[in-house]
């Protein structure tokens, strides 16, 4: 579905393929399989491609939408930082378009697109020790999430608690 979400798929996975990630499992989660409400079906909504294309990892459905609740259960409609400003805004997606060319990266706008994902980095020892709730239109803040799984992983080797 969803560009950006393909793109912060795509550039976690880009982290975790260059070894930057330690050794970490890349788990995610979605939101919908077909049938709902934007595709009859996965191919119309682009989970296969998400997958194989995207974020070659293991998905899980969080039907109940827990993992977006864990977030803040928040909507792209009322945290997005905007501006009213027509250069900027033009300016703006003008980058993003951009950014998304230069990394191959596509999408169809099938499926529920309003609801704000993350990323989490999970500790088997500590819990939830990093937390990053998506910023729409933002690239991820990959150098926080390199210090999250190698502290997390200096932690685990040690058998300290952070």
């Amino acid at each position: 579905g969803w560009v950006l979400c393909r793109e912060e798929a795509y550039d976690l996975s880009a982290l975790y393929k260059e070894g930057k990630l330690g050794d970490v499992s890349l788990i995610g989660i979605i939101k919908e399989v077909a049938p709902c409400s934007g595709a009859k079906t996965d191919e119309e909504l682009g989970v296969g491609v998400f997958e194989n294309t995207y974020f070659p990892h293991q998905l899980y459905q969080d039907e109940d939408q827990v993992f977006y609740k864990f977030l803040g259960d928040r909507r792209i409609t009322s945290d997005v930082k905007f501006s009213w400003n027509p250069f900027s805004i033009w300016r703006g997606f003008k980058a993003l378009g951009e950014r998304l060319k230069a990394k191959k990266i596509d999408g169809n706008y099938k499926g529920e697109g309003l609801v704000l994902g993350g990323i989490v980095v999970f500790s088997p020892i500590n819990g939830v020790v990093y937390t990053y709730k998506e910023d729409t239109g933002s690239e991820i803040p990959a150098e926080a999430i390199i210090d999250a799984c190698i502290n997390m992983a200096a932690q685990k080797s040690t058998g300290d608690e952070m």
